[in-house]
């Protein structure tokens, strides 16, 4: 008898290019994550007690810019990146074309109506993955899901793909560390953790990066593609740092042991 196989959508997401900055004290160390796709700015709180506080942009009372927590250790708030910039609704959202950044402010408030002292200020940001090199140019980074050859947006669900991270107008004088790779979508289901921030592997389902230092490449591969629990549209993000000359590359506790 044939398996049936479903078809899974990919989207990719370099977290050099998703980046959140705090700017108190993170003592209490909410977990914030941002990913643009479609128009949307997608901003996910997760807290390590329940939520019933509110996050907001500056302006709290605007249309759309605010979500009030459920008693969830996961909250998720988005804002539309189609309004324009100073428009009702747009939530304080300001994008530099020179750089291709969108950032914005928000506020993680504990209680739903009364400012504590403890309240955070993040400023979150979207924009392409790069950093300057010592040419005075732009490094690019970039994520896809490939079949070895090709850039896939789709595949069937258990099969064998590459995760391949790559730098585009590289410089020989850094190097590159993939971590904190996480799959995830758009709905309630918890994120799954790949790689850790070392740089090692969370799970058997994928294998270790390896490095093509002299085409400035890593990649890893994942032995079985998997769907995410209400969705056929999975997101991959990844951390890549970037090192003067060579990183320090981990060594790894499930390197040695065999795939599934």
């Amino acid at each position: 008898m044939a398996t049936k196989q479903s078809l899974l959508y990919i989207f990719l997401l370099v977290a050099a290019l998703t980046q959140v900055h705090c700017q108190e004290d993170d003592s209490y160390a909410n977990d914030v994550k941002v990913s643009c796709t479609g128009g949307t700015m997608t901003i996910r709180v997760h807290t390590k007690e329940p939520f019933e506080g509110v996050i907001h942009a500056i302006n709290r009372t605007e249309p759309g810019c605010s979500r009030l927590g459920d008693g969830g250790l996961r909250t998720k708030f988005e804002i539309d990146l189609t309004r324009p910039e100073g428009s009702e609704g747009s939530c304080g959202v300001k994008y530099d074309p020179k750089i291709q950044e969108t950032r914005v402010a928000i506020y993680v408030r504990k209680h739903p109506s009364i400012e504590l002292y403890d309240d955070k200020l993040y400023i979150v940001r979207c924009g392409k993955a790069g950093f300057q090199n010592t040419r005075q140019e732009t490094s690019f980074i970039t994520l896809k899901v490939t079949d070895g050859l090709r850039k896939l947006d789709a595949v069937l669900e258990g099969s064998e793909q590459k995760l391949q991270v790559q730098v585009l107008n590289p410089d020989p004088e850094y190097g590159i560390l993939v971590k904190n790779c996480f799959a995830f979508d758009n709905e309630d289901s918890p994120p799954v953790q790949l790689v850790d921030d070392s740089g090692c592997r969370t799970d058997k389902i994928i294998s270790e990066f390896t490095y093509d230092d002299a085409n400035f490449k890593a990649e890893a591969t994942v032995y079985k593609m998997f769907r995410m629990a209400y969705s056929n549209r999975t997101y991959f993000q990844c951390d890549v740092e970037i090192c003067k000359d060579a990183c320090v590359r981990p060594e790894c506790e499930l390197t040695r042991q065999p795939a599934p």
